[in-house]
């Protein structure tokens, strides 16, 4: 059984700490058995943290093939890679900063930072660059399996309300032509989102399923649908959503809804052209780290701003800036469930500066702070945050 100072010893340690000092500007310290073996990192509260804390980031850093950052309750960051000796971790090498909140480029100088760090311990064998490699590649493709599973149209749908304002337009196109099998591949895509944000909480995924009808309702009367004949369908079919109480005959409910939905009266001669929110809700998705102006995405539209300020709030129920928080917000949920990257990346990558504010808005939606969040719904390879 080979031990760290096996392999490291005081002299080879401090001309690593004197370089990663003189390259990155930060201190250095070897960590294993969960407490600090050489150097030191400027965090008062180091000896506070779970021991587990630091074996678990080395063996996060080791499984990703990259460094592990990880932010503290205090706002601090941590940042790791491991000790390799005969592919077996013996400790890892960590720097730290108290807050970089406040500083410009902040996150993306300690990323810098860590992979800096990784770089001069692979040149000194302390970590075997060809495993590191492998992981790193092997997490990739783990990854972009999963985007390719929860995504449709390269644009992660945290909330199946807003794939649905974006298939409006191609949906209501299909009823107009009475093309049931095009309404039905279009419902299809909206359910894939709909059943991935319900779960396995069936009462959850029937409440999903109703507010998808009720938006199809809205949106085939602002087109020029008889309300009298869709309020037939409305009474007689919601009330055996109801009882409905397996996904099978949820799915069976949904075609013999769509069935009769598509056939209702549509009054083509007298139908009314509403303005669709989905190039808007398009540029807005695939926009989210950038500044999004209410007056630029109106422009894309090709709409007033005030025109287009009325179109969002009649047709989801919220204001400009509360329907881009929202989806700043969803971006940053699926960013805390299924990425490693830290809450002050996090936030950047979904359009905030400031990762106060940030923290703000995100416990105003979801009722908790982004490392709570991640607590509760980490999926495999995120990190989660001491609680």
């Amino acid at each position: 059984m080979f031990t760290w100072n096996q392999i490291l010893n005081e002299s080879l340690f401090a001309e690593i700490s004197r370089e990663y000092l003189k390259t990155a500007g930060f201190d250095l310290a070897f960590i294993a058995d969960g407490k600090i073996q050489l150097g030191s990192v400027p965090l008062s509260d180091i000896e506070d943290l779970s021991p587990h804390l630091f074996r678990r980031m080395a063996e996060e850093s080791e499984r990703w093939g990259e460094p592990n950052i990880n932010m503290l309750d205090n706002g601090a960051f941590l940042w790791c890679v491991p000790l390799n000796i005969n592919n077996q971790i013996a400790g890892g090498f960590f720097s730290a900063h108290q807050s970089v909140s406040n500083q410009k480029n902040g996150a993306r100088k300690i990323r810098e930072a860590a992979w800096t760090l990784m770089d001069l311990c692979i040149g000194h064998n302390l970590v075997n660059n060809g495993m590191m490699r492998l992981n790193r590649m092997v997490a990739q493709i783990a990854s972009k399996k999963a985007e390719a599973i929860h995504q449709s149209k390269r644009i992660f749908y945290q909330n199946p309300r807003d794939l649905f304002l974006i298939e409006e337009r191609e949906i209501l196109s299909a009823i107009r032509a009475r093309n049931i099998e095009k309404a039905r591949e279009i419902i299809n895509r909206i359910l894939v989102g709909v059943y991935h944000v319900g779960g396995a909480d069936f009462e959850v995924l029937k409440l999903l399923i109703l507010e998808m009808v009720v938006q199809m309702y809205r949106a085939a009367v602002s087109e020029g649908a008889e309300p009298e004949s869709l309020l037939g369908v409305n009474s007689a079919y919601l009330s055996e959503l109801l009882k409905v109480n397996t996904e099978d005959e949820l799915n069976h409910w949904l075609l013999r809804w769509l069935d009769l939905f598509v056939n209702s009266t549509f009054d083509t001669e007298n139908g009314t052209y509403q303005h669709s929110l989905s190039p808007a809700i398009l540029y807005i998705k695939r926009n989210l780290d950038k500044p999004i102006s209410r007056d630029k995405v109106a422009s894309v539209c090709h709409l007033s701003p005030s025109y287009f300020s009325h179109l969002i709030k009649e047709g989801t129920g919220y204001t400009y800036s509360e329907l881009l928080n929202r989806f700043r917000i969803d971006h940053a949920c699926s960013l805390l469930e299924r990425s490693s990257l830290s809450a002050s990346e996090i936030a950047y990558a979904s359009g905030f500066n400031d990762q106060s504010y940030f923290t703000k808005v995100f416990r105003k939606e979801k009722g908790m702070p982004p490392g709570q969040y991640r607590v509760k719904n980490c999926r495999p390879g995120a990190v989660l945050l001491p609680t």
